[in-house]
């Protein structure tokens, strides 16, 4: 049955002159609802609550944690649910300490609302548990990519100074390098680079090259114009051949 237009100014009239629960029990009744159903409320420090403790706790969980940019959201998450239950247990302790009213529907009253914090409580672990699963899960992705991204490091840094030590053994065998400390010239000078090439072919090339030029310049032969250097001279062939690198050895070093 729709309600008249009397009946509606008459609930209306009523309801102004309401100021609330009158007693004392009820009036902290209310004051406990309204902070109960702030639990969830989408304003994360509350009114009367701390600032400097929720960013104390913002802190602590940050750099234990150590999140990357991908990470900080749900470390984020986890954060505001932590201080969520920290409400929760402030709550409990309020409903804990006040004393259980003698009327019976009034103490079922404060019973029921404590059994709704555990399971507001409940509901927020659980919500911890799934997002904490969730954060590691991705740092173990990432530490797993990390971790084969530096085993993959270390084996090219390996293997570069293996072929060095190889290059190293030609320049000396050719003569060309004297000194084996290479405190006054290095191999990386002697090549005219700044860092070997880490491809075979490359370093095989650019090996073959120094070898020739340094012959030829021990001969008086420009290697770069070539104008004394006599194609058809059996002598310049066989220069040529003995010059010629363990190009071989040093492919097969890797």
């Amino acid at each position: 049955m729709s309600r008249t237009n009397a009946q509606s100014e008459a609930s209306r009239r009523n309801g102004a002159l309401s100021h609330g629960p009158a007693t004392e029990d009820g009036r902290s009744r209310s004051a406990q609802n309204a902070t109960t159903h702030g639990i969830f409320s989408s304003q994360v420090i509350l009114p009367g609550e701390d600032p400097a403790e929720f960013h104390e706790l913002e802190k602590a969980i940050t750099n234990r944690l150590e999140p990357t940019a991908e990470e900080s959201e749900i470390v984020r998450e986890l954060i505001v649910l932590r201080w969520r239950i920290r409400r929760c247990y402030s709550i409990e302790t309020q409903l804990c300490s006040a004393p259980v009213s003698e009327n019976m529907t009034e103490a079922a009253q404060q019973f029921t609302a404590m059994d709704r914090i555990g399971r507001y409580q409940s509901r927020l672990r659980r919500l911890e548990a799934t997002a904490e699963s969730r954060l590691k899960a991705i740092q173990e992705d990432r530490q797993d990519k990390e971790r084969a991204r530096q085993r993959s490091e270390d084996e090219a840094a390996m293997q570069a100074r293996v072929l060095r030590n190889r290059i190293k053994d030609e320049l000396l065998r050719q003569g060309i390098l004297n000194d084996p400390t290479e405190e006054t010239t290095t191999v990386e000078q002697i090549m005219g680079v700044e860092k070997l090439p880490a491809d075979l072919d490359e370093l095989a090339r650019l090996l073959n090259r120094t070898v020739v030029d340094w012959h030829l310049r021990n001969d008086g032969i420009d290697p770069e114009t070539g104008d004394s250097l006599d194609e058809s001279d059996p002598e310049t062939e066989e220069l040529a051949a003995a010059a010629n690198p363990d190009v071989n050895s040093i492919q097969n070093a890797a």
